[in-house]
């Protein structure tokens, strides 16, 4: 399958904290689209998307809002939005230079081999705005599931609902069958301080609590969807309310009360957004106090509190990379600003994708340890590894120092005091011995081994503070020393995982 490449890369940027990545690209009428990629759900990527080059919408909360700026909010295309999501997904396609000439769907390596991925409209723009972009993109998710070879697709979008379109997305929805979550911007009970914080929104505020119930409702009718939901969250309520506290703002006592009677009223769950500051807002310290309260008026009533990842890179609604939409009123002091923001966060994916991971090293390196085991039925290698990914140490099962492997008699059979079994020292002991370090390197150290430790191993393993173990084979998991060592190693919380292989690894000695 053919992926189309005219949008050009403005840059891929890294939030090194929680490993956000947000991509740039310009398509060719000069728009600009910024998608985030998040990891923090273990079994499912998130895209934060935008559905708009620009928006005037002018939220004051929004850090994009510049009254000096005069330019038109423009729907994304959908064939802009799937370039952008296929190239926002993989390693290295941001940097390819653009051509009319489309690319092979067989060059693609997705950054992570999670099998879900939910695409969220919380990016620039208002996604009840652009709806018709929502629902092609919806129509040709089996394109994307093809490409990107992901199994299920879900969808969310972020609205301060500013029309009467959500009966437009209830019919959108519930025609698709398709799992869509509506997360709504309360941000104010009040009616005339929500329309200056969100000067755009058209309706009350029991308006649009009305069509979010109206959504909720009407989805929730329909088996299919509600299991659908139930693939990619919690629960299959299909609405939730966004708040951000805003000191001094949005976070009196007065507005929790008026805030408490409407979810009484409507039922529907809240998420606290935490804020990142713009201008001269700042964060409220109320939170707890709000949460509290609510909880212990309200029952049942999902609460949660939400740090949105991606912090230093601006990757929540609201939150942009400035400079790509105010070039044209940047003073230069804003430049260097930004100057400064992308030397830290612009990475680049021209490196070599296919080296061995971590437990993949180490484990090799255990197992070319075995190699020089001379024991005919058994060759074990171990390789021990401190909390900073350095190598410590490395052994196999062998006779002590002194004793000539020549003259001893490697036998499995006959007198204990003939054959190996009273004279070998295992890779595990000989890897800790070997170690002639600092000993307080051992604490809370790895060790890689390619045949699960026996009960006698496992006790110089505990003593030595090793706070890890990944093993190769577990072949004696009948036998009782092999129990014995579990039993130690639960007892001493020490984790012993099992090695996920990979293809073999080919090492040559020829000339590299």
């Amino acid at each position: 399958m053919k992926v189309r490449n005219n949008l050009k890369n403005l840059g891929i940027f890294k939030d090194f904290t929680d490993g956000t990545i947000k991509s740039v690209f310009r398509s060719s009428n000069q728009g600009v689209i910024e998608i985030t990629l998040l990891f923090n759900k273990p079994d499912m990527d998130v895209l934060c998307l935008p559905t708009h080059h620009f928006c005037n919408l002018g939220c004051k909360i929004c850090h994009l809002t510049n009254n000096a700026l005069n330019k038109r909010m423009v729907p994304i295309e959908i064939d802009d939005m799937i370039e952008a999501i296929i190239k926002a997904s993989c390693f290295n396609l941001a940097d390819l230079s653009i051509s009319t000439e489309n690319l092979d769907s067989d060059i693609l390596k997705r950054r992570t081999e999670k099998k879900k991925l939910m695409l969220s409209f919380m990016g620039v723009g208002e996604p009840l705005l652009n709806l018709n972009m929502i629902e092609n993109l919806i129509k040709r998710e089996s394109e994307l599931k093809s490409i990107l070879h992901y199994s299920d697709i879900s969808y969310a979008l972020a609205t301060m609902i500013p029309n009467d379109n959500m009966s437009k997305l209830i019919d959108l929805v519930t025609q698709s069958k398709v799992a869509l979550k509506v997360h709504f911007s309360l941000h104010s009970p009040y009616d005339t301080e929500r329309a200056h914080l969100l000067p755009s929104s058209k309706t009350t505020v029991r308006e649009a609590l009305s069509q979010l119930k109206k959504y909720s409702d009407r989805v929730f009718e329909n088996e299919h969807i509600r299991n659908e939901y139930k693939k990619f969250h919690k629960s299959n309520i299909p609405v939730e309310i966004h708040y951000t506290l805003i000191r001094d703002v949005n976070d009196s006592q007065e507005h929790l009360n008026e805030v408490i009677r409407l979810l009484l009223e409507y039922k529907i769950p809240i998420k606290f957004i935490r804020f990142n500051e713009t201008g001269d807002l700042k964060v409220s310290n109320m939170e707890n106090i709000w949460v509290m309260r609510i909880s212990g008026q309200i029952p049942g009533l999902k609460i949660k509190t939400y740090s949105p990842p991606g912090k230093h890179i601006g990757s929540s609604c609201g939150e942009f990379t400035k400079h790509y939409y105010h070039e044209e009123i940047e003073s230069p002091e804003q430049y260097n600003e930004f100057i400064n923001w992308e030397k830290e966060h612009k990475i680049y994916e021209n490196y070599r994708k296919d080296f061995i991971a971590w437990d993949e090293y180490y484990m090799g390196v255990a197992i070319l340890s075995s190699k020089r085991s001379k024991d005919p039925s058994t060759q074990v290698g171990a390789c021990i590894v401190s909390s900073d990914n350095r190598i410590l140490s490395v052994g196999y099962n062998g006779t002590p120092n002194a004793i000539d492997d020549e003259r001893f008699n490697w036998s499995k059979e006959g007198d204990r005091l003939e054959n190996k079994y009273a004279y070998v020292i295992h890779a595990e002991v000989n890897s800790i011995l070997n170690f002639k370090g600092n000993t307080n390197e051992l604490s809370g150290a790895t060790l890689y081994v390619t045949l699960f430790p026996c009960n006698e191993c496992a006790k110089f393993i505990v003593q030595c503070g090793i706070k890890k173990v990944v093993y190769l084979s577990d072949k004696y998991h009948k036998k009782r020393e092999t129990g014995v060592a579990k039993n130690i190693f639960d007892s001493c919380r020490v984790k012993y995982i099992k090695f996920t292989k990979r293809n073999n690894i080919q090492i040559s000695y020829e000339e590299i």
